[in-house]
């Protein structure tokens, strides 16, 4: 199993998403363990998560994030650096 994380500029997206070879069983059994978890899983993730099972039984997840066209002069919103600690009141 792999995790790969994309850039696609014609689907205006980024994003990343869980692969494995379609007849790995032991990927199989790992999606399926992590299907169990779907609901947990799920609420972990800040992202909306597409999941997929195909017809051989593998378990797909994704997650993507539509972003704006980076060559357009419109003004941007700076974004938020929410991930980053308060500051110390004392400072």
């Amino acid at each position: 199993m792999w995790l790969t994380c994309y850039f696609s500029q014609k689907e205006g997206a980024i994003g990343v998403f869980l692969g494995s070879d379609r007849i790995n069983q032991l990927a199989i059994e790992i999606g399926k363990r992590l299907d169990q978890e779907r609901e947990a899983i799920t609420n972990e993730i800040s992202l909306p998560l597409e999941w997929i099972t195909t017809e051989f039984g593998k378990v797909e997840i994704k997650a993507s994030k539509r972003f704006p066209d980076l060559r357009d002069p419109a003004p941007r919103p700076v974004p938020q650096l929410s991930l980053l600690p308060a500051a110390p009141q004392h400072l």
